[in-house]
């Protein structure tokens, strides 16, 4: 989905998605995440020569797994199911 797009482009992705995963209300916004499958596409920026796109890229990831800690209660970790698809 991400790979046709700029540099520029994969950033502006990268910066919006770990801005969200920091703001968004966990639950609406890991359910979202979750059933339109974007963690696929949003892994993809990983691979990107911009070292920065990556950095940010990871942070997205991590904070959206620690937002997945925050709504699990003593279940898994919903958001580990969804990198691991």
């Amino acid at each position: 989905m991400f790979e046709n797009d700029t540099l520029e482009t994969r950033k502006e992705i990268a910066w919006t998605f770990s801005n969200m995963t920091n703001s968004a209300e966990p639950v609406a916004f890991c359910k979202f995440i979750c059933q339109t499958h974007l963690m696929r596409q949003y892994v993809s920026l990983l691979s990107s020569t911009d070292d920065k796109v990556v950095e940010v890229g990871l942070e997205g990831i991590r904070n959206f797994l620690l937002m997945g800690d925050r709504i699990k209660g003593k279940e898994e970790n919903a958001m580990i199911r969804e990198l691991d698809s």
